[in-house]
């Protein structure tokens, strides 16, 4: 039942961050988070997005969205095996989320937020 999931992750909203709609807080953060392991995992393999997209076969374009977690929730099973493939990692080890994870991903969107704030601070 998906109304038990219990799982410690950060409790940190961004709403100008480009997502979709998600049908829980737990699962758009594992979205967000998925996003961020993808490119981190193509940064670490030293692949740009237009080649990483070359090689799974889809375009630079929908890879940022991925990227971004703004495609996540569409993404097909072929893309992830694709994508697994390419990044050089185990299925199982791109869909796991774990701790650590959670950890880049709240630094990211921490650092998302702050950049936000900061570019739409009033003047005083």
């Amino acid at each position: 039942d998906s109304r038990r999931f219990s799982m410690t992750k950060p409790s940190l909203s961004c709403p100008y961050l480009k997502t979709t709609t998600y049908q829980t807080p737990e699962m758009k953060l594992k979205y967000l988070c998925l996003a961020r392991k993808i490119s981190a995992l193509r940064m670490a393999a030293a692949l740009t997005q237009k080649e990483l997209a070359k090689q799974v076969g889809i375009s630079r374009s929908y890879l940022s969205k991925l990227e971004s977690g703004v495609g996540i929730p569409g993404i097909s099973i072929e893309v992830l095996f694709k994508l697994a493939d390419a990044l050089d990692v185990d299925t199982g080890q791109l869909l796991q989320i774990k701790s650590r994870d959670y950890k880049v991903c709240e630094t990211y969107m921490i650092a998302q937020y702050t950049k936000h704030s900061r570019q739409h601070k009033s003047p005083d």
